[in-house]
């Protein structure tokens, strides 16, 4: 994998758990709404779910926490990679460098 696919990679995961974190946001708001109209006795004239099959709002977060985990794992992985084909190309440089000075030249030369 390249470092730039690694960057494009990154940048998707990036967005990708922004997008789970917003969820998490409005989830957590229905929640506290749930927790206040329960507490208060009230019950809401309509649902706040679409469909009477949605699952539970605490088993949506448990699996949007798992989901950010695995987000996570997979960012540091992604970043780790980064820094091995940075670190790579860092040494490939170094040793071109040290061939040129071998073979007497300080800068590239066309061969013809």
């Amino acid at each position: 994998m390249s470092f730039s696919s690694n960057q494009t990679e990154f940048l998707r995961l990036q967005k990708e758990r922004s997008v789970f974190l917003e969820e998490k946001r409005q989830l957590q708001a229905e929640q506290q709404v749930l927790r206040a109209n329960h507490s208060d006795g009230v019950s809401p004239q309509a649902p706040p779910f679409p469909a009477p099959h949605a699952p539970p709002l605490l088993v949506q977060v448990q699996q949007l926490s798992k989901e950010k985990q695995n987000m996570e794992a997979e960012l540091q992985h992604c970043q780790e990679a980064g820094r091995e084909a940075s670190e790579r190309v860092r040494k490939l440089e170094r040793l071109v460098e040290v061939l040129r000075k071998k073979v007497g030249t300080g800068s590239l030369r066309v061969v013809v």
